[in-house]
């Protein structure tokens, strides 16, 4: 099927939500029919003064349950550059939000340095304010700078959107329970519309307050048990649940473009209001409901379409509306044949997550999508159904099976709000072409690690080690690949790079560096090239990375059309240079400089100090005889333990007199360059400083390159003057 122009595509994933954080925890939940539910902890609040089963005692909540994260509170701020003071005021829902919006970046392989700065969009649905409930309650003097921002709904987004510089519209919205879809509809248009080239968007709800339990036992909407129960004659109200998940959205045709891992396409969405239609306020619209889904579904759609996420909540009226309204507009009108509408709600896994309830469901479908299997439906069994599933021509799975597909899946995602606003989204799969590359298993490959503290770093390591035990089909090209380029690595200070070949070598050298210590790496480090002369280089040098490395090949191969601007200077400069043959270079260390020139007066006119490699290091050069003497002078010396001698393998007396007999048709034959402008901090060393006017580009400038002493210390000096942290 094609796809639209404008087609959504979901390349990255986070989420945490009850039975464990991340996705292969919440897939574990999904296809082992778990339902989470548990008793309320004391740390939320103390449900001994709040609960009691007697509906009619007032300030009481009717159950003691709902589906928790662990550690909902607990957050690494310094990974964030939050400071200890203000994260203390923070409400758990921005902290949540913060760590999977980490996640789906890190899900996509995309490092925050290169996230950092783009027109991101930040969408976030968010309805419970449990957390500012209870500060309302806290002594007026623990009221700080802090509080507004840590409280506030609508920082939510905005603190996403300037902890990771993203520039695009970033704001919270709250419409109940559909609050995370209609933020992915909004998202969508967005992106659509050129407001943003990428978005996160998603929902959060973290469960403090038990004034919320109260309110909704008054209501009759929550159930006694704790649990959703959907489509079940059992069902008596929604379980409650928490927990958050975020995706990040891109162009389709851009994802394809960065060769994105896709996870799926959000093909349309649409929202729509009960308005008047029905009446409390609460009451769910069959009317409106069907009116959301004939708007959004095309002939096509319908006769594609092969599984519902449900909103699904567990309330005797809501489940009944629903089903009738999906079977009326969808289920019955597929085509004769057709393969049965399968429909389920992920509330039974999780409980109620309200303002995240819409992301938990669409990350479900793009689980179920991924493994190729449609998950069971908690509770539900034909026994107990409070929907005739025959007659509605729709079908509750009560295991796991297999999600049979002649062409990509394809489902939709309903979310309501108890004020009447829905949602809809329709999620097609991507299938992506894999185009495998062998490098014959021989080549080595690095396999990069950063993280902002040693532990960090080591938790990282043992996860990695874990995950190539559990995993036995990875693919380790792509596994380095990812750790190399679709991390991040600039903000941590923490490093490590193993160079491997295969798997199990890869597992070997991580386990032996768990035990060894990392030092920091150097903050913004000042990296200066150094262009060497002779001696280090030799015949077929970087031969592996031209075959093997297309962006360095690449590369090379635009310096080389650069470089044939300067073909003059490197022809003259090393034909000339031939015709000159005799004499000899010797290099003198551990030896102050101003010593060695003192030696120098009995050899004048035979030999030169050629280079100054630093402080305690020069280079001579001159006649063969004259610097065989001097050889000879310092080998015998007192000193001579302690020096480091060595005659170099040159053909000729480079910086030295030997030279004068070329200086002039150096001059001319090179005569003068165009001059280019530089975008980067070029330092001469024949000079010794930073390029001035008439360096590089005259006959003259070269002639006194070949002759004059090589000022590499005056240069390096130069170079790093006033800078820390250079990297050479």
């Amino acid at each position: 099927m094609e796809e639209a122009e404008d087609a959504i595509a979901v390349v990255g994933i986070g989420c945490n939500f009850p039975g464990g954080e991340g996705l292969d925890n919440f897939w574990k939940v999904l296809l082992e029919g778990k339902n989470c539910s548990v008793p309320i902890p004391k740390e939320r609040f103390d449900k001994s003064s709040w609960y009691d089963p007697d509906d009619n005692k007032a300030g009481k909540s009717r159950t003691a349950k709902a589906a928790l994260i662990n550690g909902f509170n607990e957050f690494d701020h310094r990974l964030f550059g939050i400071s200890d003071s203000e994260v203390e005021q923070m409400d758990p829902q921005q902290k949540q939000l913060l760590q999977c919006v980490y996640r789906a970046l890190e899900n996509a392989g995309i490092p925050m340095e290169k996230a950092s700065g783009t027109r991101t969009g930040v969408y976030f649905g968010i309805m419970n304010r449990d957390y500012e409930t209870n500060a309302a309650h806290v002594h007026p003097s623990v009221i700080n700078h802090w509080t507004g921002t840590c409280l506030a709904m609508s920082i939510a987004a905005n603190r996403v959107s300037y902890i990771f510089n993203f520039t695009g519209p970033s704001l919270s919205l709250d419409c109940a329970c559909s609050s995370s879809l209609v933020a992915l509809h909004l998202a969508c248009q967005s992106i659509k519309q050129g407001d943003c080239e990428m978005a996160v968007c998603g929902g959060v709800n973290c469960i403090i307050e038990p004034r919320v339990f109260v309110a909704l036992s008054k209501a009759k909407m929550i159930s006694p048990g704790g649990t959703s129960k959907p489509f079940s004659n059992k069902a008596d109200g929604y379980g409650r649940g928490e927990g958050c998940g975020v995706v990040l959205l891109k162009p389709l045709k851009k994802a394809i473009q960065d060769h994105d891992h896709i996870w799926g396409i959000i093909s349309k969405t649409a929202v729509n209001q009960d308005g008047h239609s029905v009446s409390p306020i609460t009451k769910p619209s069959m009317t409106q409901q069907e009116e959301l889904l004939r708007r959004i579904y095309s002939e096509s759609d319908l006769a594609n379409v092969q599984y519902i996420e449900a909103h699904g909540t567990g309330t005797p009226v809501g489940d009944q509306t629903e089903a009738g309204s999906i079977s009326n507009v969808i289920a019955k009108a597929k085509p004769p044949g057709s393969e049965i509408l399968r429909i389920g709600s992920v509330k039974s896994n999780i409980g109620h997550t309200e303002s995240a309830a819409g992301v938990a469901g669409l990350i479900k479908v793009l689980l179920m999508m991924k493994h190729e299997t449609i998950c069971p439906s908690v509770f539900y069994s034909e026994e107990t159904a409070s929907v005739d599933a025959k007659a509605l021509n729709i079908k509750v799975p009560q295991e796991s099976e297999k999600w049979e597909a002649l062409g990509p899946r394809i489902a939709g995602v309903n979310n309501f709000g108890f004020g009447g606003t829905n949602a809809h989204a329709i999620v097609k799969q991507h299938k992506q072409s894999h185009i495998e590359q062998r490098n014959g298993g021989k080549q080595k490959k690095y396999f990069v690690m950063s993280a902002n503290s040693p532990k960090s770093l080591t938790l990282m390591t043992e996860d990695t080690i874990k995950h190539l035990d559990a995993d036995s089909e990875l693919d380790v090209d792509s596994l380095l690949y990812t750790s190399a380029c679709r991390r991040s690595h600039l903000k941590h200070k923490y490093r490590k790079a193993i160079m491997v070949s295969s798997k199990v070598e890869l597992k070997e050298k991580l386990s032996a560096t768990l035990s060894k210590n990392v030092r920091p790496s150097l903050s913004d480090p000042r990296l200066v090239f150094v262009f060497c002369g002779n001696g280090v280089t030799y015949h077929g040098m970087c031969k592996q990375l031209l075959k093997h490395e297309p962006v360095f090949r690449g590369k090379l191969e635009e310096i080389g059309k650069l470089f044939q601007r300067l073909i003059k200077v490197i022809y003259f400069r090393s034909t000339l240079q031939n015709r000159v043959t005799g004499g000899k270079m010797l290099v003198i260390s551990n030896m102050a400089i101003s010593e060695v020139t003192a030696l120098l007066p009995c050899y004048s006119g035979k030999v030169c100090l050629a280079a100054f490699n630093s402080l305690q290091s020069c280079t001579l050069s001159g006649d063969a005889d004259a610097i065989e003497s001097i050889h000879k002078e310092l080998s015998t010396s007192a000193n001579s333990q302690n020096l480091f001698l060595r005659v170099l393998d040159v053909p000729a007396a480079y910086h030295s007199h030997m030279m004068d007999p070329i200086l002039q048709e150096i001059e001319e034959t090179i005569g003068s360059l165009k001059v280019n402008d530089l975008d980067t901090e070029l330092f001469s060393t024949v000079t010794g400083k930073e390029v001035q006017h008439g360096d590089f580009c005259t006959g003259e400038y070269w002639a006194r390159n070949i002759r004059e002493p090589v000022a590499f210390e005056q240069a390096v000096n130069s170079a790093t003057k006033g800078k820390k942290n250079v990297v050479l």
